[in-house]
């Protein structure tokens, strides 16, 4: 009797698809503070040589006016280079939740801490959502 042989079939995978891994950072915080204001417990370590091959490291957020009476901003504050880092401030007035997206950070090398801050422009309460980070390969 015959016998068939099925070979598998190798489908290459499409090299523009983008791998992605996300990194959480802070689940809530809130603020008044018309200054700069850290988010307790959101410090954390990153080294951008620990991701070989990265194309863009990007965060997201989610962030409301409580009363939508006036803007209020997040950042990412690297304190190990004592600045905020390029691309991360995001400001809004709305009264629910908005969900945002940065461009590419500008990471600076090294083995660097971060943490998530909030200022109020006028006083109205800030509330954080949760975050992370968005590595793409």
């Amino acid at each position: 009797l015959p016998t068939s042989v099925i070979s598998p079939i190798s489908t290459p995978i499409p090299q523009n698809n983008p791998r992605v891994f996300y990194i959480p950072l802070v689940n809530t915080g809130s603020s008044v503070a018309t200054d700069w204001t850290d988010v307790t417990a959101s410090d954390f370590y990153f080294n951008l040589a620990d991701y070989l091959g990265v194309k863009s490291v990007r965060w997201e957020i989610y962030l409301k006016a409580v009363t939508g009476s006036g803007p209020v901003s997040v950042r990412l504050y690297d304190v190990t280079n004592k600045r905020g880092v390029d691309y991360s401030d995001f400001t809004t007035q709305s009264s629910t939740y908005s969900y945002l997206q940065s461009a590419n950070l500008s990471i600076w090398q090294g083995n660097n801490l971060y943490r998530v801050q909030l200022k109020s422009g006028n006083g109205t309460e800030a509330n954080l959502g949760t975050g992370r980070l968005k590595i793409i390969y």
